[in-house]
């Protein structure tokens, strides 16, 4: 019995095409299917798991960013304290300076002041000395004889008494 309908005839050609087609699908099935869903499902975990790994290296390098910013933050914060300090350091140096200068300059001060009264002294000294040798000559002609060196000597003493330590200072 054969029916024909349009291109495909009903009958026992197309129930054994339909029964081979029925056994290469099983045979594709079990042969071709199978191995090709596994490897697929098996790329499709191996594609999670990377995934998995690209997301983990991420947060991963999230936190070593972080952690790079708080110690460069940290580092910027040292940086500023020991600018700081230096400064501070520089400036009680600078302080130092100037004070061991104006206490040198004190010393040079003090030191000059001595050497002005000792040299007014010198001065006074040798005015004394030039006064009394000329109140000796002067009293030597009033006299008229010349002294000796102890007679000179006693003369200059005593008008130095007589006129005193004080008039000669000022």
């Amino acid at each position: 019995m054969v029916v024909k309908a349009g291109l495909v005839e009903i009958g026992w050609t197309l129930v054994f095409q339909l029964i081979n087609t029925i056994i290469i699908f099983l045979i594709l099935r079990k042969l071709l299917f199978k191995p090709v869903s596994e490897m697929m499902a098996g790329r499709q975990n191996a594609i999670a798991e990377s995934i998995k790994e690209a997301e983990n290296k991420n947060k991963e390098a999230d936190q070593l960013k972080l952690e790079y910013q708080r110690k460069l933050e940290g580092a910027h914060a040292e940086g500023r304290e020991l600018i700081k300090d230096a400064s501070k350091r520089a400036d009680a140096r600078a302080d130092e300076i100037i004070i061991q200068a104006q206490q040198e300059a004190m010393k040079i001060k003090d030191r000059a002041e001595a050497d002005i009264q000792r040299e007014k002294q010198k001065a006074a000294n040798m005015m004394k000395e030039e006064l009394a040798a000329l109140a000796v000559m002067a009293a030597g002609k009033i006299i008229g004889k010349d002294l000796d060196e102890k007679g000179h000597d006693k003369l200059i003493k005593d008008f130095i008494d007589e006129v005193g330590e004080t008039t000669w200072s000022n």
